[in-house]
């Protein structure tokens, strides 16, 4: 035999791995449907929450773009001017 005790340690681990599984409660189908359920109604929660956010951010003026736009529109007003005409000098 070229696997040694290999296969006899493989096999106890499945029957170990076997047993633990056995040892689980199984969840019933009613209480599986209750579960989702509940997770769904929590995720409708959450949307309803982030459409209201949405909703009083566009109603503030804030409107759809969002702050990183806004951002990057009150640095580029504080930035210094730039120079219009940009002259070469060739000799």
């Amino acid at each position: 035999m070229t696997r040694g005790n290999q296969r006899e340690m493989d096999r106890a681990k499945a029957q170990k791995k076997a047993a633990a599984q056995a040892k689980k409660p199984k969840e019933s189908n009613t209480t599986l449907a209750k579960r989702k359920e509940a997770d769904a109604e929590i995720l409708r929660a959450k949307q309803k929450k982030k459409d209201e956010e949405k909703a009083a951010a566009e109603a503030k003026g804030g409107g759809s773009t969002g702050g990183s736009v806004q951002l990057i529109m009150t640095m580029l007003s504080r930035s210094p001017p730039m120079p219009s005409v940009v002259s070469f000098f060739i000799p």
